[in-house]
């Protein structure tokens, strides 16, 4: 089961790949994202991060992989995933 809270997975940094309504949307694109792009995200952890953005906009659910050391090594795993189509950023682990 996923967890709903900043879920500390060690190093620095981490991508973030989407942001969604649900726990169980996060999961469910992790496991879908990993066999689509298993050389960049097989070895990574999953981190769903719950951010509350307020009664207009309500809770969201950020899905994160990593960890990484540094930040240069999360930025080039985000373009190779960019570069195959999917949406990606660099975040500061919590």
């Amino acid at each position: 089961m996923a967890r709903t809270a900043p879920a500390p997975i060690g190093g620095a940094y981490r991508i973030q790949l989407a942001s969604v309504r649900s726990p169980a949307k996060a999961e469910s694109a992790w496991q879908g994202w990993k066999q689509s792009h298993p050389a960049v995200l097989g070895d990574l952890k999953l981190a769903i991060v719950q951010v509350d953005l307020g009664p207009t906009r309500g809770v969201f659910y950020r899905l994160q992989a990593g960890p990484f050391g540094d930040k240069t090594a999360a930025s080039r795993a985000c373009d190779t995933l960019k570069a195959n189509g999917m949406d990606c950023l660099t975040v500061r682990a919590e």
